[in-house]
């Protein structure tokens, strides 16, 4: 085993394919975000693999000295896979409308596999979870990620399954985070440079790498995963799970043993942002200019505070129209129109932020990672409006440092992956909230939303 070994690190996001490679001393060597093309009909599973090989194109010089590759994506996610390890029907997303729990069952995945499954156009094979399909393609072998035994039960069960109609065999055999899920095969090696036979790991959901890539592994740390969608994750231990999940926070099992993560989600939130931003640079104006320029607005008028209103209002749509934009775009000023739509959304953050505070859940910092966090304007608005210091790390992909911990474990470097997340892990800088914006934000906040009084 060398001293210091490289592992490629690959995250399916909702609207980017990310890959690093990344050394055991937590240094990204290269790294690529590979969007996906948004006039492309293509189904996102088969888009993926062409973002992959897109992103890897721009990492080759790296790729020689890779060791092993991990894989995670967002979940719930189900693709329908047919003989070949091809795509053959449509891919549900985790927030997927047709995805619909049947009453009684906890499994978070088989409302997916089930809407999947009915849009099958020729015989299936199986059904493979998001990172699970990417890592199939890789190596041919197919697995279903087990962060935990704990996990089991929100994964699938075979009487759970038969709750939903669907035949127990078209799942995968479940593999544990960091156990061999094969070796990268000849005709993927071809395709894509990495190197043949090398080994590839069990990764696992999105979330739960980041949790790693973060070192939110310790009761008391939290995360703001902040991409597409965003959801703040807090380390709990095991026997706070209770009281979590009474104040409507998403409790599920961490990958280290006697802890879980409590959960505020916010399915819209970078994506709702990201839309704002488009329609003001089809408009000719500066998304570099809005960002930073809104901060400088203070007024507090009665107009002002129902355009905030107007904007949350807006986030219940899965996507922003242009015409919900320009709907709460006031005189034309795009300036003031980003202020509103930024500190409704960030108002949004510290609804879901209260919630921890009335479980009796507090932290001190709030580690932020994912496309949102590259924004030092937002990060400072979110700063101001959670009164919180946000943590920029290193590595604000988190998700790809989480799955280098994995690889890196399972190749021996760390003795676990809680060693492997404190070592790799390393701050970029601290962003501290204004003190006044803070005070000024927190009594409009109350105001707008007093029911979130504690």
């Amino acid at each position: 085993m060398k001293s210091n070994s490289t592992v490629l690190s690959i995250d399916i996001g909702t609207s980017t394919v990310k890959c690093g490679v990344i050394d055991s001393q937590g240094t990204l060597r290269s790294g690529y975000r590979a969007a996906a093309d948004e006039s492309s009909t293509a189904d996102p599973a088969s888009a993926w693999e062409t973002q992959l090989l897109e992103a890897l194109s721009h990492i080759a010089s790296e790729m020689g000295g890779v060791e092993a590759v991990s894989v995670c994506g967002n979940g719930p996610t189900m693709i329908p896979v047919d003989a070949d390890g091809s795509p053959c029907g449509a891919t549900v997303a985790w927030n997927h409308p047709e995805a619909q729990p049947v009453e009684g069952t906890r499994s978070l995945f088989l409302p997916a596999a089930s809407a999947a499954l009915k849009t099958a156009s020729r015989d299936v094979r199986l059904l493979s979870g998001c990172p699970e399909y990417l890592t199939g393609r890789i190596t041919g072998e197919w697995f279903t990620f087990l962060p935990s035994d704990d996990f089991t039960p929100y994964i699938w069960e075979r009487e759970e399954a038969e709750a939903y109609g669907i035949p127990f065999e078209l799942f995968p055999p479940m593999k544990k985070i960091g156990e061999p899920a094969g070796q990268v095969s000849k005709e993927f090696s071809f395709r894509s440079g990495i190197p043949q036979g090398i080994p590839v790991f069990a990764g696992g959901p999105d979330y739960l790498l980041a949790l790693l890539g973060t070192a939110v592994t310790v009761p008391g740390r939290i995360c703001d995963r902040a991409g597409t969608s965003e959801a703040l994750n807090l380390c709990i231990e095991k026997t706070e799970s209770s009281t979590a999940a009474e104040h409507a926070l998403r409790v599920l099992p961490h990958c280290i043993k006697g802890l879980c993560s409590a959960a505020s989600l916010l399915p819209v939130s970078g994506m709702h942002f990201l839309s704002f931003l488009r329609s003001a640079q089809k408009a000719g104006e500066s998304a570099k200019q809005i960002s930073r320029d809104m901060l400088q607005i203070y007024w507090l008028d009665d107009a002002y505070e129902q355009a905030i209103m107007q904007a949350l209002r807006s986030f219940a749509s899965p996507r922003l129209s242009e015409e919900q934009v320009f709907s709460f775009l006031a005189g034309g000023d795009w300036t003031a129109a980003g202020r509103v739509f930024s500190e409704a959304a960030a108002y949004s953050i510290r609804r879901g932020f209260e919630k921890f505070a009335r479980a009796g859940l507090n932290t001190d910092v709030l580690r932020v990672s994912g496309g949102q966090s590259f924004n030092d304007q937002w990060n400072q608005l979110k700063a101001d409006v959670l009164s919180i210091p946000l943590e920029v790390p290193m590595i604000a992909d988190a998700e790809l440092l989480g799955c280098a911990a994995v690889s890196l474990t399972a190749l021996g470097q760390f003795p676990s992956f809680q060693e492997a997340s404190e070592k790799l892990y390393a701050p970029d800088r601290i962003i501290e909230p204004d003190a006044r914006r803070s005070d000024m934000f927190s009594e409009r906040f109350f105001r707008l939303f007093p029911a979130d009084s504690r």
